[in-house]
């Protein structure tokens, strides 16, 4: 019944997300961006909400409105500089289909509470990050990841990943490490294809991961490796082992393996000479 409930309250969760409207009151002047002061007070509503068409200047959206939970903003600018507070839950993240590729599905629960610092050219969070109850599924492959749990924190302009960690059939995948905005010098060229703006090492540790290789091919994959950022570019290094391994044999003939999988010893393929 528990889980009954709970499905049921994400479904009409995700309902009410699809009609969500942002409303916002500003105050700003300055000579230039980077000395602007003034504050500004968004919210995130339900869009069946009246609205009053001529709402006067100086009205700010109520902090007791919020759309589902607090998700609200509450910036004072002085001199260009930011000062406020942050507010975000998402009960269900089941509006992301809108924005992924028709095979994934991504649900869960999403919370931020923090601070908004820094500059307008430069802002920075302080606060926060925690969903629970992820789940991640891609139809064609049949690869589902379950128990999802994130809990991480922002300071500035780093986020610290305390862990992520999912769930799939006996196995499991957990992410921890530590990401910083990098600043590209100004001298530096943009290279196509490595041009990463941050900085850092997660480790990603698998226990008898299920991955799919293709219908009716998998592998459990066990290790530990760490995912490298630096100069630009993302490096993925460490070692994996295949636990167990499952191709399907079909009436048809032998399942083959993509072409970005080999077999380490498998002897290279002879071919037939013709005539």
């Amino acid at each position: 019944i528990e889980h009954q409930m709970r499905s049921h309250g994400a479904a009409d969760a995700a309902e009410r997300l699809r009609s969500l409207r942002l409303d916002a009151r500003w105050t700003l002047a300055g000579p230039s961006w980077d000395a602007l002061d003034g504050k500004l007070v968004a919210a995130l509503k339900e869009g069946s909400r009246s609205v009053d068409p001529n709402p006067p200047t100086s009205a700010l959206p109520p902090a007791e409105d919020p759309v589902i939970g607090a998700n609200r903003i509450d910036v004072r600018i002085e001199a260009g500089r930011l000062d406020g507070e942050a507010n975000l839950s998402i009960p269900s993240l089941r509006f992301s289909r809108r924005y992924t590729a028709p095979d994934w599905t991504l649900d869960g629960e999403l919370m931020f509470s923090g601070r908004l610092r820094g500059t307008l050219s430069a802002p920075e969070l302080v606060g926060a990050l925690r969903a629970e109850r992820l789940s991640l599924f891609n139809r064609s492959l049949g690869w589902r990841l379950r128990d999802g749990r994130i809990e991480a924190r922002f300071d500035g302009r780093e986020l610290t990943i305390d862990t992520i960690r999912f769930a799939s059939a006996d196995g499991a995948v957990t992410v921890a490490g530590a990401l910083r905005l990098s600043d590209r010098p100004a001298n530096r060229a943009r290279v196509p294809g490595s041009d990463l703006p941050v900085e850092g090492r997660l480790q990603l540790e698998a226990r008898r991961l299920p991955v799919p290789l293709g219908p009716g091919q998998r592998l459990l994959l066990s290790g530990i490796t760490d995912l490298v950022a630096a100069g630009g570019e993302l490096a993925w290094r460490g070692r994996l082992r295949a636990d167990e391994g499952l191709i399907e044999l079909r009436s048809g003939g032998v399942a083959d393996l993509p072409p970005d999988v080999r077999v380490l010893g498998d002897p290279a393929p002879v071919l037939a000479r013709a005539g």
